[in-house]
């Protein structure tokens, strides 16, 4: 019984640590990263979240901002809804 437990203990402590998913930057490093990123790379960034479509669309404006661009007026034309589909901003054709 006692070899089958010698046996049996590496087999069970590095089970236990398998599929731990390492931890997180903190927030802090996180949005460090993000500022980081170019411009576009923000915008896409919005552009694809799963965030509402008022939602992205307002921190996309905030993006435009403060970098002291104009929003293009087609930005948001195309933009997918929720459920993948195109989310119409202007009026009906």
């Amino acid at each position: 019984m006692k070899k089958l437990l010698i046996a049996i203990l590496p087999i069970m402590l590095i089970g236990c640590n398998v599929g731990n998913a390492p931890a997180g930057g903190s927030e802090e490093e996180t949005k460090k990263v993000f500022d980081s990123q170019p411009f576009e790379a923000k915008v896409k960034f919005f552009m694809d979240s799963p965030m509402t479509p008022e939602d992205k669309k307002k921190k996309i404006e905030e993006l435009y901002s403060k970098e002291g661009k104009q929003v293009p007026a087609d930005l948001f034309n195309n933009m997918p809804g929720p459920a993948g589909a195109p989310v119409s901003t202007g009026p009906a054709r």
